[in-house]
């Protein structure tokens, strides 16, 4: 397909390999690099069980897995902020988020 390759995970049960997660560079077509009938190395990214699908990437494979951040305490000199200093967001439900800036002396 256009947009990606599809793949048997299990017999009966495919999964689609999205072209951005075929290879680490970008492609044009998904057949300037794999051809029906070839077997690769997926990694299963994501399965929505109501839509009956199955997300696979063979790039995730290939990218070096993210570093996990390192928990640092730092020592502050200066106070926090005080709450007037502070900007304050509302977010509603429809996710918009509105601003209350506190009132600037002059």
């Amino acid at each position: 397909m256009p947009f990606g390759a599809f793949a048997e995970v299990l017999p009966g049960v495919d999964g689609l390999i999205h072209i951005s997660q075929i290879a680490n560079r970008r492609i044009g077509k998904p057949e300037d690099v794999l051809t029906v009938g070839d077997e690769v190395e997926a990694k299963i990214t994501a399965i929505d069980e109501e839509k009956h699908k199955i997300s696979l990437s063979i790039r995730a494979l290939s990218e070096p897995a993210p570093v996990q951040p390192v928990e640092v305490e730092e020592a502050y000199e200066e106070e926090p902020a005080a709450e007037e200093d502070a900007l304050i967001y509302e977010v509603s439900a429809d996710g918009v988020a509105s601003g209350i800036a506190p009132e600037v002396e002059e």
